[in-house]
């Protein structure tokens, strides 16, 4: 269950700068910015990403936790690839590797 609140919480995290990222192109007035609907559906999926957040905390030690949160980067990298067309050097690609790698040896010693 942990692990799955965990996969939930980085995801909506990346979903949540993928539509900031949408918000951020569409003006550069500070109020018309404030009525981007992708402003406050990114900032809702950051808020609802904190809550779990929070709330795994309570079940996983933060020695834990904090880092799978990085998991948030490789979905980030999927969704800038594939949603957002941007082209992903191959050294990002092996950085992501590492996340990975750095991931899985946590939650398993974990």
């Amino acid at each position: 269950m942990k692990y799955l609140l965990i996969v939930a919480m980085t995801t909506l995290s990346a979903f949540g700068g993928y539509f900031l990222k949408k918000a951020s192109g569409t003006t550069k007035n500070f109020w018309k910015l404030l009525k981007n609907k992708g402003l406050w559906i990114g900032g809702s999926l950051y808020i609802v990403s904190t809550v779990f957040m929070i709330w795994l905390l309570q079940v996983v030690e933060y020695s834990v936790a904090v880092p799978l949160g990085s998991m948030t980067y490789v979905w980030s990298l999927f969704i800038a690839k594939f949603m957002l067309g941007e082209k992903i050097p191959k050294r990002r690609i092996v950085g992501i590797c590492f996340i990975v790698a750095g991931v899985v040896t946590i939650a398993i010693a974990g």
